[in-house]
């Protein structure tokens, strides 16, 4: 698991060196810091756990990625990392971005996931729009198939062409100095839930100055959307802080 996330670092520093490199002075910056305050039928209660992400975006190409803390426990602090990159493409005289990602994520001692896939994102006016397909592959970590006895054939489970997707509305438009956001969607930064279980979501934003935003964020986790009698699975609670180069 630790290799994927190191992997996925190294990556993206290498990627961001490159473009410093080879692009122009307009290319944009940003990094954000936030923490989350979750719970759900799996938790034992309540738990914690922070994101440190940054992106580098030149109009045309785009790159970010990011690392994923528990911010309570012992061990495997770091339990999660992600990195997508994408190209802005115009269809029918539309902005689109087609967007190519990775995520690990380490969701107990035992087991871990990744994913990979391929989106394509657009806005009009306040509404915005992500679709596209994630490969999941679950697998057991090396010390629990040493410890277990498991065989190379039952230590993965795959699941392909996964649907993700993303639908939202903003109050403003998105250069306001402050917004609410209204959301359904399937995808978070490490975690992507099966189709089925759709995440309803409120987020907000308030620019404290050009390039500080202060934001906030309340999700609520269905355990299945097609179900007559569908049950909360969790709810959680996010905070945080976007610097933004101008």
């Amino acid at each position: 698991m630790y290799y994927y996330m190191k992997l996925l670092a190294a990556c993206g520093i290498y990627f961001i060196i490159c473009s410093l490199t080879v692009f122009t002075v307009q290319a944009q910056l940003s990094f954000l810091l936030f923490a989350d305050a979750g719970s759900n039928q799996v938790s034992d209660g309540w738990y914690t756990r922070s994101i440190a992400a940054g992106s580098y975006n030149t109009g045309l190409y785009a790159v970010a990625g990011g690392v994923q803390f528990k911010l309570q426990g012992n061990s495997n602090a770091l339990n999660g990392a992600f990195v997508n990159a994408g190209r802005q493409l115009v269809i029918r005289e539309y902005p689109v971005q087609a967007k190519a990602f990775f995520a690990a994520h380490r969701f107990s001692e035992l087991m871990y996931e990744t994913n990979w896939g391929v989106m394509a994102e657009t806005s009009y006016k306040q509404f915005d729009v992500k679709a596209g397909t994630s490969f999941r592959r679950y697998a057991f970590t090396k010390s629990a198939v040493e410890a277990y006895d498991i065989s190379e054939e039952g230590s993965q489970l795959r699941e392909n062409f996964n649907m993700v997707y993303r639908a939202g509305y903003s109050l403003n438009p998105y250069d306001h100095s402050w917004n609410i956001r209204a959301f359904v969607t399937n995808l978070d930064h490490i975690v992507i839930n099966q189709e089925t279980n759709p995440i309803l979501g409120v987020s907000g934003f308030y620019r404290i100055s050009d390039s500080f935003s202060l934001l906030l964020e309340a999700r609520y986790l269905s355990a299945g959307a097609f179900n007559l009698s569908v049950n909360p699975f969790g709810y959680v609670f996010r905070t945080g802080i976007r610097w933004e180069s101008r």
